[in-house]
């Protein structure tokens, strides 16, 4: 599909999930974002607003901390999106098939690795593995499922099947990266310069 074509089913995307989004968590990333003359795929990043599940009893001395869970607004409205293909808006991607007859893929990141994410899902794939991967990687990180981790504790869970390396933690309190307020926060603790979206087309 045609960039232009492209950009204005994400924006109308945009504008449904946005009451139903935290603040600032809400981007498109991918090709449409490198500005790149044709799009595969859709691709965009949220964080759903999420709403406290309990009270704390009245009149009780000791705080309680709420658990929150997410809003069933922010569930309905990208269920609608179109048909799913693959996840729910409770996991951290989905797969979506639009009423424009192009994907959706939507990540729904935790919000410590949000600008991690909207770095890796902006792309593009060689941009990610030899730029960014290999920016934390030279300060002592890996990838794991659940974010950056120090690579002395964690190993390598690699299987004959699979193409590329993976880790998995091994400590049960592992030291953690900070939390980004931005992307480009992000790439200065990686230490790699950052640059706009369309010069990441390698």
């Amino acid at each position: 599909m045609e960039l232009l074509k492209a950009e204005i089913i994400a924006q109308a995307i945009i504008e449904k999930l946005l009451p139903h989004c935290e603040e600032g968590r809400l981007h498109i990333a991918g090709s449409i974002r490198r500005k790149k003359a044709d799009v595969g795929d859709i691709e965009i990043l949220c964080i759903g607003k999420k709403i406290p599940f309990g009270q704390p009893a009245l009149f009780e001395e000791v705080e309680t901390e709420l658990s929150y869970t997410l809003a069933q607004e922010f569930v309905n409205t990208v269920n609608n999106l179109g048909s799913v293909l693959q996840g729910s808006p409770t996991g951290n991607a989905m797969k979506i098939l639009l009423p424009e007859g192009i994907k959706l893929d939507l990540f729904i990141p935790n919000e410590y690795d949000y600008f991690r994410m909207l770095a890796i899902r902006t792309g593009s794939q060689w941009y990610a593995h030899n730029i960014i991967a290999v920016g934390w990687r030279k300060q002592g990180w890996v990838g794991t499922e659940n974010g950056l981790r120090k690579i002395h504790q964690c190993f390598q869970v690699n299987r004959d099947t699979d193409t590329k390396k993976k880790w998995k933690c091994q400590w049960t309190h592992p030291t953690l990266p900070p939390v980004w307020k931005s992307e480009e926060e992000f790439f200065e603790w990686i230490n790699v310069p950052y640059i706009n979206p369309e010069k990441r087309n390698q």
